[in-house]
């Protein structure tokens, strides 16, 4: 919804004076604050955030699936309020629009277009802007606007001008119909695929996410994302996306309609996103990197992998080089909610963590090649590394409230990056940086048996808990984990030819062009690995090779004490603490926080069932355990209240996610509420 106080610019051209304009004589002229005046009454903003009704558009429509009409308004019913041309489509249910024209009649001219729903059995809602759509292959403002959620309804009215003189009869509807398929109401983030665990199980997550999610790997340090596959995107609509070779800033959007939808109903908005932004404008894939829902779930959006850096189309002339989150719903006068907040700050933090950029408050320096953007097309700018999509084109996306919450975002950006994985950030600086090894093109991700970050002049590597190692290498677009690590420099020849050796054999090319050649060494078997003292003896009493599985690789030094990866575990050792095996759902909970550098130090005791899962205590907390809900980390105050009302047997049940930060504290959520901690009180409340 839009404030009448705040008058919202049209879609394509600069803020100066208006042309004359080539669309016959100018009716009267209506700007969006215009629009918004000459319109029905508007639904209190209070209501705004609350559930949409139970209603379906249509009852034909179900199952996951999504109807889409075209409906030329020049057929439909045509009506005038206080002077200004409404077009009215009677028998619409729907539960999403859009609208096109052709690109010749609306040439250089402003344009703005509103719609609203009579919701099904109800009255008509509010008035909804259609936000301007941009290309993602060209950067260049598309002859159509984004869809908007609207919820079910059963008609539909639309406004729309170019430059001030009605334009409704050149507009074509995109009548959208998305239904809830059975498996929305239990869709919950693939929080165990976001980190890989130094056991067996890891192999078999891989296989199962890379069969799901093929450009997606397994994240190191990710939030809790909602996966392309668990939404239900059909991957049957979509074409090969572009990536590049660095990323500056996030673009934070929004995707406007309104905000009455349900948890469940996300789902299908996404769904209907993805066959808007491919069957109508024709483009390769959904054309936000990530969306985020206002109950703080974070979907990913295009594909192409979200370690990469995937071009999108969140703001003309920026769409290269950044990451776009768009948050679901009209955040101009209504409150953002602390979910979204902390869900945009965390997933903006661990972006920019992995592309090794760690300052959240700092700023990249972009050369504008766009025209008709807020900064002159050729002149160089520097914007800040988490910027709205209104600091660089003419809108009011991502809306008022939303856009005065940038500050608290990058704070939590900011808590994010300090507090996260930086062990390939640390190796990167280790080895010269920039200089040396270029930009991050794939942020840390799981690659065979090892943590891979790839830039254009090097890899960093780790293996479970081990220290990272950068490495340069003019073989990184070829490196493959079966080649094992480089083991000497990269050595010159002639032409352009080049070589290097790695553990598995020598990667060659004999000049610029060629084709990479991989020689593999002539040494064959597996490498064996001693096994000694109280790790040792952990393994044997767990049940040794047969059990455990065979040692995978040497014992190392790691936060003060000694860890040791096998096929099925790692095994871990602090003086003073003991040897304790971790693997599985609670291991790989355990790697994301960190393992035994991170916040919950080493383990203290073995995992252990208990009713309906299973915990496993380490030294500054627990990690629990359900099928229902994955694992989970507990500590801190909201880890002691927890305890004090008999964990998950008491009333709160499971944890269902991580601790997170929200403006004014933290808090977490569990099966039966979310906990709250105030950090400047210290009082706990649930909700």
């Amino acid at each position: 919804m839009t404030d009448a106080r705040f008058p919202r610019p049209s879609m394509h051209r600069s803020r100066g004076p208006a042309a004359p304009s080539p669309h016959g004589a100018r009716g009267p002229v209506l700007s969006r604050r215009g629009l918004l005046a000459a319109s029905a009454a508007v639904v209190p903003a209070a209501t705004i955030g609350l559930a949409a009704p139970a209603a379906v558009a249509d009852p034909e429509v179900t199952g996951g699936r999504t109807r889409r009409r075209r409906v030329p308004l020049a057929d439909a019913e045509r009506r005038t309020a206080d002077g200004a041309v409404i077009r009215r489509v009677s028998d619409a249910p729907a539960t999403m629009v859009g609208l096109t024209w052709d690109a010749d009649d609306a040439a250089g001219a402003d344009v703005a277009a509103r719609v609203r729903g009579r919701s099904v059995g109800g009255g008509w809602g509010d008035w909804h802007d259609l936000e301007p759509a941009i290309d993602p292959d060209t950067g260049d403002e598309a002859p159509g606007t984004e869809i908007a959620w609207l919820g079910p309804v059963d008609a539909l009215e639309f406004r729309a001008e170019f430059d001030g003189s009605d334009a409704t009869a050149a507009m074509t509807a995109h009548v959208l119909t998305t239904s809830e398929a059975s498996t929305d109401s239990s869709m919950r983030p693939d929080a165990e695929d976001a980190v890989a665990t130094l056991s067996s199980t890891r192999a078999t997550t891989a296989s199962t996410l890379s069969s799901t999610d093929p450009t997606t790997p397994l994240l190191m340090g990710a939030p809790a994302i909602i996966r392309r596959a668990t939404w239900g995107a059909d991957e049957t609509l979509t074409r090969a996306t572009t990536g590049h070779d660095e990323m500056r800033s996030v673009v934070v959007h929004h995707t406007a309609g309104t905000n009455s939808y349900t948890r469940t109903q996300s789902a299908q908005i996404l769904r209907g996103i993805l066959e808007y932004h491919t069957q109508t404008l024709g483009w390769a894939d959904v054309g936000y990197n990530i969306l985020i829902d206002k109950y703080g779930q974070i979907f990913e959006g295009r594909a192409g992998g979200l370690h990469r850096v995937v071009e999108g189309a969140h703001a003309r002339g920026y769409n290269s080089r950044t990451a776009g989150i768009s948050v679901m719903g009209d955040y101009s006068s209504t409150a953002v909610p602390s979910a979204v907040v902390s869900a945009v700050g965390r997933i903006a933090g661990w972006k920019l963590l992995g592309s090794f950029l760690d300052d959240a408050h700092g700023s990249a320096r972009f050369t504008v090649t766009a025209s008709n953007v807020v900064h002159a097309t050729g002149s160089t700018v520097s914007l800040p590394r988490i910027f709205a999509h209104r600091d660089v084109n003419y809108t009011d996306c991502p809306g008022d409230r939303l856009y005065a919450q940038l500050d608290a975002i990058r704070d939590i950006a900011q808590t994010t990056i300090d507090e996260g994985w930086r062990t390939h950030l640390d190796a990167y600086r280790a080895a010269g940086g920039s200089s040396e090894l270029g930009t991050v093109y794939q942020i840390a991700h799981w690659e065979g048996d090892t943590w891979v970050t790839r830039l254009t002049g090097g890899l960093v590597l780790s293996e479970g808990e081990e220290p990272a190692t950068a490495y340069a290498t003019p073989f990184v677009r070829s490196w493959a984990p079966s080649w094992g690590r480089p083991t000497g420099d990269a050595v010159a020849g002639s032409s352009g030819a080049v070589s290097q050796r790695f553990e598995g054999g020598t990667a060659s090319r004999s000049s610029e062009d060629a084709e990479v050649v991989f020689t593999p060494s002539t040494t064959t078997g597996p490498e064996e690995y001693e096994v000694y003292g109280a790790i040792r003896n952990t393994w044997l009493e767990g049940g040794g090779a047969d059990v455990l599985g065979a040692p995978t690789g040497p014992e190392r030094s790691v936060a003060g004490g000694r860890q040791q990866p096998f096929a099925h575990c790692l095994i871990s050792w602090k003086d003073g603490v003991g040897a304790f095996v971790t693997r599985g759902a609670i291991g790989t909970r355990w790697i994301a926080t960190g393992g035994a550098a991170g916040k919950l130090g080493f383990p203290r005791v073995n995992e252990r069932d208990i009713s309906g899962g299973a915990t496993q205590v380490f030294e500054h907390g627990d990690i629990h355990y359900s099928p229902a809900t994955g694992a989970h980390a507990t500590g801190g105050a909201i880890g002691a209240y927890w305890a004090r009302t008999r964990w998950e047997a008491g009333p709160l049940g499971f944890p269902a996610g991580e601790e997170v930060a929200v403006t004014g504290g933290v808090e977490q959520r569990f099966q039966g509420g979310t906990v709250h901690w105030n950090s400047r009180t210290g009082a706990i409340t649930v909700r």
